[in-house]
């Protein structure tokens, strides 16, 4: 894209000039130059194809950490610009997939995956794959990531920086170059480099009512968090009609301590079981309400009181 040197409009323009674009467009989608840039580093196995090391002849067979019937060509054969190694997704005469997991990407995480292609250097490639690129295409594991399709450059010259972006379905997601390529037998076709990745972890709600927003209690919750928005914050009296003056959770602690009080101040010459009959009244009141089946260890299991 060309970069061209412009005057700066002022402010009143430019959100005039915003306001007509919703109203004669709506709101437009993300798309994937515009969304958040992911940051945090991915480990990516092996993702510089370094092993096995390829220090004599062209190539050789199996890629570590990485599934796949392929191979890894040198870094003097593969004539990258930062002299990587690369992975070929033709071997043997035919098309292969190559497969590795993005081990610490949690699930619902976003992850961009970035990494360099070239056309196979051979001399004896067809010219149409030299021309216009050998085909491959990227997909991860996750019924909302779409499997997405990339051509390399032709005349076998790498590009630095492809990008696929998608987000985890599951723990240490699989991810896969698979080659479409078959014209010339399968004997030709992509190569790949220095795979790399970030993620963005995902959100998790703390709100329990996130997940049931239907649920009984969440709704009294959820109206009674409505009306407090409502309410200035300086308003007591407002916040106070919603939310209430506290009066029976401070009668609960006056108790508390009343009970406690009794208990630490008994005559030396009552009955240890005389004290123990009053404390009781604090966890008996507590399980009262719990049924059996609502906890693994039945309240009664406990304490004894």
């Amino acid at each position: 894209m060309r970069s061209h040197r412009r005057a700066h409009p002022s402010p009143s323009g430019l959100l005039a000039a915003a306001a007509a674009g919703v109203l004669a467009f709506g709101l437009p989608a993300l798309t994937q130059s515009a969304q958040a840039e992911d940051t945090q580093p991915v480990v990516v196995s092996n993702g510089n194809f370094a092993a096995p090391v390829v220090t004599s002849g062209d190539s050789k067979a199996g890629v570590d950490d990485w599934t796949g019937s392929t191979g890894v060509y040198s870094a003097a054969r593969a004539k990258h610009p930062l002299n990587y190694q690369a992975a070929a997704l033709n071997w043997a005469n035919k098309p292969i997939s190559l497969t590795t997991r993005l081990r610490g990407v949690e699930a619902g995480s976003t992850v961009t995956v970035s990494w360099d292609d070239s056309t196979d250097n051979t001399p004896s490639c067809p010219a149409d794959i030299v021309n216009s690129g050998a085909t491959y295409t990227v997909s991860v594991d996750g019924a909302r990531n779409k499997p997405q399709a990339f051509s390399t450059n032709a005349k076998q010259t790498w590009f630095q920086g492809r990008i696929y972006r998608f987000t985890a379905a599951e723990d240490a997601p699989l991810f896969t170059f698979t080659s479409t390529e078959t014209r010339g037998g399968g004997e030709c076709g992509a190569w790949v480099a220095n795979v790399a990745a970030k993620e963005t972890a995902a959100v998790i709600s703390t709100d329990p009512c996130a997940a049931n927003p239907s649920d009984a209690a969440c709704k009294v919750t959820g109206a009674n968090q409505a009306a407090i928005d409502k309410c200035p914050p300086s308003n007591r009296s407002c916040l106070q009609s919603v939310a209430g003056d506290g009066r029976e959770e401070k009668d609960g602690i006056a108790n508390g301590k009343q009970t406690l009080t009794a208990f630490t101040d008994k005559p030396r010459s009552d009955t240890p079981n005389s004290a123990v009959s009053e404390l009781c009244s604090i966890p008996n009141a507590l399980t009262e309400n719990v049924k059996p089946g609502d906890a693994p260890v039945p309240p009664s299991s406990w304490w004894v009181c």
